[in-house]
């Protein structure tokens, strides 16, 4: 079992979503944006959601200090750290894997596995939630939106 102090591990997330929303906020400037005849163009949408992000993550960077201060002693408990570190990699390895073979197929890939890494056994379940998750995807994109995905 691994433990933690919580204000320790809502000061890392806190700074890792800070310097997440900077980049994100960067690439969020290569995007066209356009403020006459009602469209916002590509870039609104990301550049609202990293603002956002970065100042909720400056908000629980200023609260984790202030439990550090006070010294509360919260912690929080890891009891299946491979569990975690499994599922962190399946995280990245996914992200890795969308522009090297497409998001279908590595969301088709990915989905079966995380599932079965929560220990779902079920392979009906497991069929039809990734199913149902990349048709939702296309629909969404391809269809609605008109914005293929990779």
């Amino acid at each position: 079992m691994l433990t933690a102090r919580s204000y320790l591990a809502d000061m890392i997330i806190a700074a890792v979503m800070i310097v997440l929303s900077i980049w994100f906020f960067i690439l969020s400037l290569q995007l066209p944006l356009n403020f006459g005849g009602g469209d916002f163009g590509a870039a609104a949408f990301p550049l609202l959601v990293t603002i956002l992000a970065f100042f909720l993550s400056v908000m629980l960077l200023i609260s984790a200090w202030k439990k550090r201060a006070e010294d509360v002693n919260d912690k929080i408990e890891f009891k299946q750290p491979l569990k975690l570190i499994s599922v962190a990699g399946t995280l990245i390895l996914y992200i890795l894997l969308i522009p090297i073979i497409g998001y279908y197929i590595s969301s088709a890939i990915f989905f079966p596995l995380l599932l079965l890494l929560a220990k779902e056994r079920n392979w009906i379940k497991i069929v039809f939630v990734t199913a149902g998750f990349l048709l939702f995807s296309w629909g969404a994109f391809d269809l609605a939106l008109g914005v293929p995905l990779p």
